[in-house]
């Protein structure tokens, strides 16, 4: 919890600034660890969970048109389980990531009377990039724990590209409510050491992520 509220108030600092209209969204995210070693097998029987998110921001219209530019912050944890069933080992990965956002949505539904009484459904695109940067990871293999922060691959910034579609519903000109599916793909992790052997190890996130919030303009 503590986490969180400074998470939110380091947010409001940064965007209080610029907004036109500032959001927060919370939900879940479902996230696929793509992992490869030196001779391209990956993890079998890998069990990806269903985590928690939570993203503040701001939007801007760009010249009254229906496209819009946004950008913010995001607090993600992805997980994952694992087991060896032939050698009885058991895996767990956690991780916990705070990360910056930004992108492009065009409104492709508005309806033609939505600038007289301000109220009911538009439906939005959106693209953009992302960085996020770890606040914890762990590894346990049955009942060791590796801490991940100072470990490469895991220690590096992920990058992700990111698309989705918004819903919102307008219950004023100011106050509306939204559900938001998103899609996003890491670039690979990656780490290539030299010696007698080469070792190649790799990781990639997919995820899929559903949220809910709420958005206010302020301008």
């Amino acid at each position: 919890m503590k986490k969180i509220l400074t998470f939110i108030a380091l947010s409001l600092f940064v965007l209080s600034a610029n907004s036109q209209q500032l959001y927060l969204e919370m939900g879940k995210t479902h996230t696929k660890f793509d992992y490869q070693n030196t001779d391209g097998s990956g993890l079998k029987g890998v069990v990806n969970k269903t985590d928690n998110f939570m993203a503040l921001g701001y939007s801007h219209a760009i010249a009254k048109s229906r496209w819009s530019a946004f950008g913010g912050l995001n607090y993600n944890t992805y997980s994952a389980t694992s087991s060896d069933a032939l050698l009885d080992n058991y895996f767990e990965w956690n991780f916990t990531y705070l990360g910056v956002n930004a992108g492009m949505g065009y409104e492709i539904f508005k309806p033609k009377d939505m600038a007289c009484d301000w109220k009911g459904f538009t439906v939005k695109l959106k693209g953009g990039m992302g960085a996020e940067f770890m606040l914890e990871g762990s590894q346990i293999v049955n009942l060791r724990v590796t801490d991940l922060k100072e470990i490469a691959p895991y220690d590096a910034p992920v990058y992700y590209l990111r698309g989705g579609v918004q819903v919102n519903y307008y219950l004023s000109k100011k106050l509306v409510l939204f559900g938001q599916y998103t899609y996003s793909q890491s670039l690979r992790l990656e780490e290539i050491l030299y010696g007698p052997l080469v070792y190649h190890e790799e990781l990639k996130f997919n995820s899929q992520s559903f949220g809910f919030g709420v958005s206010y303009s302020i301008f």
